[in-house]
């Protein structure tokens, strides 16, 4: 090590939190008697809508930045199911249940709301929304509100439970397709979730492939698990695919920064870069990744005062510098006069120990 490298790594003691908002089970990796499946298939279904499309969806498409990501993603194990086939047309008489309907516009889910209407349609033929699904001559059905409400909560054995509550005072009720399958798929992602705290990363990856309504933006959670796994299973790059995936399509400002910290902590520069060439202007014009960049640019110069450490780019060096102008940090300043009197620069290097000691 050379002789400035100590102080230069005190001094970037305070970057040493970037890149930690990986979940705790993501810090884990596979002992040599864990099982991981040798080879995995998946058909993706067709695309369609303009909607954002899951993760898997978009393996389909050439263009797409994940198109070589989930092509061999479920577990050839995996039963093979048959569909259901689709609930014949009712009579026109019956009565329709726009209980889910109401619920989802109570709510403001106006994707589940028009997807309830078109399956009510389906199956009553003549039957046509309410003009106003807010209307206040509706009262909802109690027993209703409350099985979607646990499903909120996320309390999935609670909204069954208390959906064998209503079959039993009722038996004619039957819940909607959309509530079974909402239960179905939440029960997935909690199966995901366990499955990735306990460092069962074989299973993270094959119910993700079972479930693929669970790699969407708005879950990105599961997506970040799901690149963890592959990293622990061994395929770095389809992580970089998931990433890759979330930053071309995903809108989150935080999400997005956290994704870009979980690439730094995984990859090296180089494939980085890559990704934060993905960048979007933040609402002053200033990239969204800009703090990134500087602690890109702060461990370089540091990695370079040990001992056969790489020298930065000129690039790094300049983004450094025009951080601290704008910060005047004693610790960078300190950094920076130790790389430029490894660079045979006293002068410049006593003129920011300077800046360092008066600030």
């Amino acid at each position: 090590m050379k002789p400035l490298a100590l102080v230069a790594t005190l001094a970037l003691a305070g970057v040493a939190g970037y890149g930690l908002f990986s979940v705790p089970a993501f810090q884990q990796t596979l002992s040599a008697n864990d099982q991981v499946p040798n080879h995995f298939i998946m058909a993706p279904p067709a695309v369609t809508g303009a909607v954002a499309q899951p993760f898997g969806m978009l393996v389909a498409q050439a263009s797409s930045p994940i198109d070589t990501l989930l092509a061999q993603l479920k577990p050839e194990e995996a039963p093979a199911t048959t569909p259901a086939p689709a609930p014949a047309p009712r009579s026109s008489n019956a009565k329709v249940d726009e209980s889910a309907l109401r619920y989802f516009a109570q709510q403001g889910d106006t994707v589940r709301l028009q997807r309830e209407i078109e399956r009510l349609r389906a199956l009553y033929p003549g039957w046509q929304p309410p003009a106003d699904p807010l209307a206040d001559d509706y009262v909802p059905d109690p027993d209703i509100t409350e099985i979607w409400e646990l499903y909120s909560k996320g309390d999935y054995a609670g909204a069954r439970a208390a959906i064998e509550a209503k079959q039993a005072k009722d038996p004619t009720f039957s819940p909607t397709e959309d509530l079974q399958s909402s239960l179905a798929l939440g029960e997935a992602g909690q199966r995901l979730r366990i499955a990735s705290e306990s460092g069962n990363y074989a299973e993270v990856i094959a119910i993700a492939a079972n479930h693929e309504q669970l790699l969407v933006c708005h879950s990105v959670d599961n997506l970040w698990r799901l690149a963890q796994a592959f990293i622990a299973v061994g395929t770095p790059n389809r992580a970089l695919d998931a990433y890759r995936y979330i930053l071309t399509t995903c809108t989150d400002t935080a999400e997005r920064y956290s994704t870009m910290q979980k690439a730094i902590e995984n990859f090296d520069r180089k494939t980085v870069e890559e990704l934060l060439a993905l960048e979007k202007p933040g609402p002053s014009g200033v990239g969204e990744f800009a703090a990134l960049r500087v602690d890109l640019a702060r461990s370089a110069i540091a990695a370079a005062l040990e001992e056969g450490g790489a020298e930065p780019s000129q690039e790094d060096i300049s983004i450094f510098e025009a951080a601290l102008a704008q910060t005047d940090a004693p610790e960078d300043m300190r950094l920076l006069g130790y790389f430029e009197l490894d660079r045979n620069r006293p002068n410049e290097a006593r003129r920011l120990f300077q800046r360092a000691y008066d600030s």
